[in-house]
């Protein structure tokens, strides 16, 4: 009997802790407060950063926007299969690079990899975000990704 209740205990913390996990996950939205969506679903958006990762990826983070009325742009925080973290930014309007090339009408993904500790970062002067590096040795890199919501 004692191993019955110790069997139905262990049963009902599963459920609630796959309930637990399952909210956080649904926790992390997809769309800005202005309505800029990076993805359908976690499943699709996960699938995209895979595309533009040297490492698969474990799990989403964070995701937070950065938006003006020239630019609408995601941090996305995750974490690779080996356990370091990864940024991403997901970008369309007045966005520029280091190679001070635009991207006006396309959703770009940037990100960075060479050395240890390298994230994208960005800075925002005059209402265009500048999408860069964190550390000299890495090396950023974009690529278009059809996001067409």
């Amino acid at each position: 009997m004692r191993t019955l209740k110790f069997i139905f205990l262990i049963g009902i913390l599963g459920i609630s802790m796959s309930s637990f996990s399952s909210e956080e996950e649904n926790s992390i939205e997809l769309t800005s407060p202005l309505g800029f969506k990076i993805a359908n679903s976690q499943m699709e958006l996960m699938s995209i950063l895979n595309e533009n990762s040297p490492i698969e990826i474990k799990s989403l983070k964070s995701i937070s926007f950065i938006e003006n009325k020239n630019f609408n742009a995601a941090e996305v925080v995750v974490k690779l299969i080996d356990d370091k973290i990864q940024v991403y930014i997901i970008g369309k309007g007045k966005i520029q690079s280091n190679t001070n090339t635009f991207s006006f009408g396309k959703t770009i993904v940037y990100s960075c990899d060479g050395c240890s500790d390298c994230r994208v970062s960005g800075t925002i002067e005059e209402g265009v975000l500048t999408v860069g590096c964190t550390q000299t040795c890495c090396t950023l890199h974009s690529s278009e990704q059809p996001i067409s919501i």
